[in-house]
């Protein structure tokens, strides 16, 4: 890379951080740090939450998958704007209601404290595969764009995660949101430039599939631009979008780093407006990410490594300036994930782990530099995932292997708890099974260990999404029977409610105004989705 393109890259990035620094002393109380006194817009909250979904990792390990199975991989993401508005419109608004913090209070409220304390070391364990995942993907991007030097590469890396994490620890969500609005504009302008870049040198998709076809035959072509096609690896293509609207349901409801910014939303109606962004937006630029695995194949159909696409990409056929351009929202989407999600698990580690078990009671002080110091460690810690990655065909492999193990049967509990009356019992019970499930399919088909084989069907990447759900609801529906079944599913925050405050439904009732129908978050949700639907079951189908 030349001078300008370093000028560019640390330039934009060390902007944002220097800002994150300097508004970060405007955070005074652990309310502050943890939902920014529920004072943001919904706009705010919806990019502040795209810029954490689509992180530095989704980048290379999106495009990486892409290239390596076709466009099916990244359908995830193209009904994300689904688990969006399942979180936004049903699971979250009785704890927004309730005044709750972080998501895994929700649960000892309806199942009791042990699925609470088990939920965030699930969280830890699932977002710190996300950071790794980060990490390396940033590493990779380093060493192949920029030539620098592997050992040098891992140095830089934990310095701008170190740098990041700094100005979180001290200004949590209020300096996290703004922030991440920033990193947004960079991301999505890089995206963009080089999909466009690209696109123009493999003939759009019209080349692609006719270099693909020439390469490697028809039948190759379809499985990679169809998610329909059928494939040996998977089973049926609607097992494998399935599996996907499970990964993306989850995602919305499990994941805190979403949840602790709806949490922040000013009314319940910038909640379910968030929900709208953050699908749309993340729907949208994660095409632009996976089709360069498209173009990638059509390109350079050899690579050893699939995750090494996109940095081949900007290596050979980017320019100066660009490349800088590229590389910068790489690390923007990096530091935005590690500042996301590194305060996302502060906060539960702190308010449901530290502050409900370990240490009760204590100042609010107290529990404001607790969570500053978990945010760091959380961060550092989460490196150690790295060399189960390194072992993968595709980062991505990695990610999914372990979300249909511990992540659904969660999942599957926050559903159950809303939707259904089971029993308090069930919430434990039904982690339990499903726990054990994806244990044994994960010993199932460890290469390295070999213990013992299972049926394909029982243990394939997709259809265990669907065993794992099945397995953890059959359980709490069997405890239901045995137990009995609750009156009513409300709940009530375990701790005291969120500082007297009255929750506000809409800007527009406060103001006494009625909603017009531009601003109808239901009119909006509606067309996100049906938009979505089409682009898997219709245009890519």
């Amino acid at each position: 890379m030349e001078p300008i393109d370093w000028v560019l890259v640390v330039l934009l990035n060390l902007l944002v951080i220097a800002y994150g620094t300097w508004r970060s002393r405007r955070t005074t109380s652990s309310h502050d740090w943890l939902v920014a006194s529920r004072s943001l817009p919904f706009w705010i909250v919806g990019l502040s939450m795209f810029a954490t979904s689509v992180d530095g990792g989704d980048y290379i390990s999106n495009s990486g998958a892409v290239y390596q199975h076709g466009l099916a991989m990244v359908a995830v993401w193209w009904l994300s704007p689904v688990g969006a508005v399942i979180a936004g419109w049903f699971v979250l608004p009785p704890m927004y209601r309730a005044g709750m913090v972080t998501n895994a209070e929700y649960l000892e409220a309806r199942f009791g404290v042990t699925a609470r304390v088990l939920s965030v070391f699930v969280q830890i364990q699932y977002r710190g595969v996300i950071l790794a995942i980060v990490a390396r993907a940033l590493h990779l991007a380093l060493t192949d764009i920029a030539h620098v030097e592997s050992g040098l590469a891992w140095w830089v890396v934990g310095c701008f995660a170190l740098a990041t994490m700094i100005y979180v620890s001290l200004g949590g969500l209020k300096t996290v949101a703004v922030t991440d609005v920033l990193l947004s504009a960079i991301m999505i302008i890089s995206a963009v430039v080089l999909w466009t870049i690209v696109s123009r040198e493999v003939g759009g998709w019209s080349g692609a599939e006719a270099r693909i076809t020439a390469q490697e035959g028809a039948e190759r072509a379809r499985q990679m631009l169809h998610i329909g096609a059928p494939r040996p690896q998977f089973l049926h293509p609607v097992v494998l979008v399935l599996g996907h609207l499970c990964v993306a349901t989850g995602y919305a409801v499990v994941n805190h780093s979403q949840t602790m910014k709806m949490f922040g939303a000013r009314s319940l109606w910038d909640v379910k407006m968030s929900a709208v962004i953050v699908g749309a937006s993340s729907a949208l630029i994660i095409f632009f990410i996976g089709s360069l695995g498209i173009f990638g194949r059509a390109l350079e159909p050899g690579l050893e490594s699939s995750d090494s696409i996109f940095p081949y990409l900007v290596d050979r056929y980017v320019t100066t300036g660009f490349k800088g351009l590229v590389l910068a929202g790489v690390v923007a989407a990096a530091i935005s994930s590690f500042e996301g999600i590194g305060s996302a698990l502060a906060a539960l580690f702190t308010c449901d782990v530290y502050a409900r078990v370990l240490v009760r009671n204590a100042s609010d002080r107290h529990y404001l530099r607790v969570s500053r110091i978990a945010s760091i460690a959380i961060v550092g810690l989460s490196f150690l995932f790295i060399p189960g990655i390194l072992n993968e065909a595709t980062m991505i492999d990695f990610f999914f292997d372990l979300t249909s193990a511990f992540v659904t049967p969660l999942l599957t509990i926050y559903l159950m708890g809303v939707f259904t009356r089971v029993h308090r019992k069930a919430g434990v019970i039904g982690l339990l099974a499903g726990f054990t499930y994806g244990v044994v399919r994960l010993l199932a088909i460890s290469e390295d260990l070999d213990l013992f084989t299972l049926p394909f069907w029982f243990t394939e990447r997709f259809v265990a999404y669907l065993w794992s759900l099945g397995v953890t609801a059959s359980a709490m529906i069997g405890a239901s029977m045995v137990f009995g079944w609750e009156s009513t599913r409300e709940v009530v925050r375990p701790e005291n409610q969120d500082e007297g405050r009255a929750v506000i439904e809409s800007p527009f009732a406060a103001e006494g105004r009625a909603m017009p129908l531009w601003a109808r978050p239901g009119l909006w949700a509606v067309l996100v989705v049906l938009g979505s639907l089409v682009a898997v079951f219709g245009v890519f189908w």
